[in-house]
């Protein structure tokens, strides 16, 4: 079904249109269990069983209702020791190449230095040179062969083979043939004092477009089926589940002529729920590799859709279980989602020395925090304010601004209980020395933090002015950096009548307006797609050290975790320095559920850095329709899911070294 031309949410046409809104959901929920099927869930049942029980010609029966249930449940109660064998194989095989990676984009750096300084050409020759070999081993078809799962998946149309695209596109090129250049002969060596390497030109480039390309292949294969069994399946088929019970509970209660209101308030809620789990399907089915998605997954719409399927499948579950205390007492009560909760286990769940504090300090108490932060944040929008009349102007500004949001962040983290550690992974010093980072002033850098809650911000101001980070990225004092920002983050306030103002003492639009002239950051209208900020962000780049893309969107459950919209690649530099940065445990925190939400608890975060990761090596070449850069998007994905939970199952999970 394709997602009618329309800027309305596909969930409010279905509404327009109950008829469709059936057939739309009887079709989705026979793909869902066909899903299931390929998977294996079903092993052992009669096909006849598998016939999803349509919504007509109806009346509802307790044997549809039960049977519906019953599919459902069994795909659910299947997921997270498929999910856990699934992503644990791929996780290993991720993790096996990462160190043959970061060993690459060293060699490359070694050999461009020396390609250049030989005077054998410039650094753009390099890059081209290379990216003649990209091509042609993406065009080999050797990187990656999908087992059964992954075919039997990529044909239900929820998930997507890694490099499938790339390859396509690679094999299509003309040009793909590496030129007779001269050059390619040239004697090199690259390696380290102790373990030296001889060879030549194209040799040494192969093995970093072999052994980039396998680790993005590998990486590819991790965030799909991470998106497959978290994003999609355990999480579409628990709310499902939820919906269902719901369902179940409301007919044995009229059945009994119990309630008769309250159901028939719940049931008018059930056409809505329907219509989201439908566009929720319909998201997921959509092609990644478009440059402009119409309603991919990852964007905010969708995170906002996933938000509201949680917030309505809670408060369904607590009525309707206080419907089943009161009329139902032998029936047992639908309990919350698993996935949803802070202490799921599990391999690739969140790791239990970080988060909400389980003894959290008795004082200050909550309401003072709170009142404490209110007034530092009031600080700030002063601060602002005060730049925004002086005579300051670009770097100096910028400098001003940024020293006072970082601040305003540590004393955010603080007044709010919230403790922050900061860990560098062993291979950035070794790849921060080969790049030249704080020596080199034409190098970009490109921070992709994760995005699980509403507290990142000042957690990022706050990490990127700490001893640890200023050491690694070899600066000698904070740099001011550029965020691309939504509009309207500070728009929860005071309201009165139809003015209002926010914490830090003016309206919203008032913010956003000094965060764009004072700060420089670059602002996302809400809603829109972040293609029409890209170029304005990459612009930024030749005035500022950095860039600050927080991942996708905020995550709704602690498990979601977005690919980044994949257009801003098509739009950066291609020798761009990108820094992935993982945030655990702050979705606890001050999570994104319920809407409005304002409980914000002491924790603690831990800020991890991996290496940094090279455009020129990792980045597709501008080819065509390869610049919309979705391998790359899965790749950076992969890196945030290997460091953002722990990977292993068992009921300890220490802190990495």
């Amino acid at each position: 079904m394709a997602r009618p031309q329309s800027d309305t949410p596909l969930h409010q046409q279905l509404l327009d249109d109950p008829v469709a809104l059936d057939a739309a959901y009887d079709k989705a929920a026979q793909e869902f269990i066909e899903v299931g099927r390929l998977e294996g869930h079903y092993d052992g049942w009669d096909e006849s069983d598998l016939a999803w029980p349509g919504t007509s010609p109806g009346p509802y029966t307790e044997e549809t209702l039960s049977q519906r249930l019953k599919l459902v449940r069994r795909i659910e109660g299947g997921i997270p020791s498929r999910r856990a064998e699934r992503l644990t194989e791929a996780y290993q095989e991720f993790r096996d190449l990462e160190s043959g990676y970061h060993e690459a984009c060293r060699t490359y750096l070694q050999v461009k230095r020396w390609f250049v300084e030989s005077g054998a050409g410039t650094a753009e020759d390099v890059l081209s040179l290379y990216q003649e070999l990209y091509l042609k081993v993406i065009a080999s078809g050797q990187l990656f062969s999908p087992d059964t799962g992954e075919e039997a998946l990529g044909r239900a149309q929820v998930t997507h083979v890694p490099l499938s695209h790339a390859r396509a596109v690679a094999e299509a090129l003309a040009d793909v043939a590496v030129s007779d250049d001269p050059r390619w002969d040239l004697p090199v060596r690259y390696g380290s004092e102790t373990i030296a390497h001889e060879t030549t030109l194209k040799d040494a480039l192969q093995f970093v477009a072999q052994r980039t390309l396998a680790y993005i292949a590998a990486g590819g294969l991790l965030a799909t089926r991470y998106n497959t069994y978290t994003n999609f399946a355990w999480f579409g088929c628990s709310l499902w589940r939820v919906l269902l019970e719901v369902d179940l509970v409301c007919h044995h209660l009229e059945a009994k002529g119990k309630a008769r209101v309250v159901v028939k308030r719940i049931r008018s809620a059930f056409p809505l729920s329907k219509a989201r789990m439908i566009e929720f399907v319909q998201a997921h089915r959509e092609d990644p590799s478009k440059l402009r998605p119409e309603h991919y997954w990852y964007g905010s719409p969708y995170s906002y859709l996933t938000r509201d399927m949680i917030d309505e499948a809670r408060r369904a579950i607590d009525l309707v279980n206080r419907l089943i205390r009161a009329y139902l007492p032998d029936r047992e009560a639908i309990h919350q989602p698993e996935i949803l909760s802070p202490d799921v286990s599990g391999p690739f769940t969140e790791y239990d020395h970080v988060g909400v504090y389980s003894d959290p300090p008795a004082k200050p108490s909550r309401t003072r925090r709170l009142i404490s932060w209110g007034k530092r944040s009031w600080t700030l929008g002063r601060m602002k304010k005060k730049l925004d009349k002086s005579s300051l102007e670009g770097d100096a500004l910028y400098k001003e601004a940024w020293s006072a949001s970082q601040t305003w962040g540590s004393a955010s983290v603080d007044v709010l209980g919230v403790d922050v550690d900061v860990k560098i992974d062993p291979e950035f010093g070794a790849t921060a020395d080969a790049l030249g980072l704080g020596s080199d002033p034409s190098l970009k850098t490109l921070f992709l933090p994760t995005h699980q809650a509403l507290l990142d911000h000042p957690v990022m101001f706050h990490v990127l002015r700490q001893p640890e980070v200023l050491e690694a990225m070899r600066w000698d004092e904070p740099q001011p950096c550029v965020i691309l920002a939504r509009t309207g983050l500070a728009r929860h306030g005071v309201r009165i009548g139809s003015w209002s103002f926010t914490m830090f003492g003016m309206t919203s639009e008032r913010f956003d307006d000094l965060q764009e002239q004072v700060d420089g950051f670059v602002m996302l209208d809400r809603g829109e797609s972040a293609s029409h900020t890209t170029t304005a962000l990459a612009k930024a780049l030749e005035s500022r050290p950095g860039i600050i893309y927080p991942m996708g969107t905020t995550a709704a459950f602690p498990m979601q975790n977005f690919p980044l919209q994949n257009a801003l690649f098509s739009h950066l530099p291609q020798d761009i320095v990108i820094i992935p940065v993982a945030f655990r445990g702050i979705h606890s925190i001050w999570p994104k559920c319920p809407k409005g939400n304002l409980a914000i608890r002491p924790g603690k975060v831990e800020a991890y850095f991996a290496p940094p990761m090279l455009g020129e090596t990792t980045l597709m070449p501008r080819r065509r329709s390869l610049r919309v850069q979705s391998e790359a998007a899965s790749l950076f994905q992969a890196v945030h899911i290997s460091t953002l939970y722990y990977p292993n199952s068992g009921e300890s999970k220490p802190p990495q070294p």
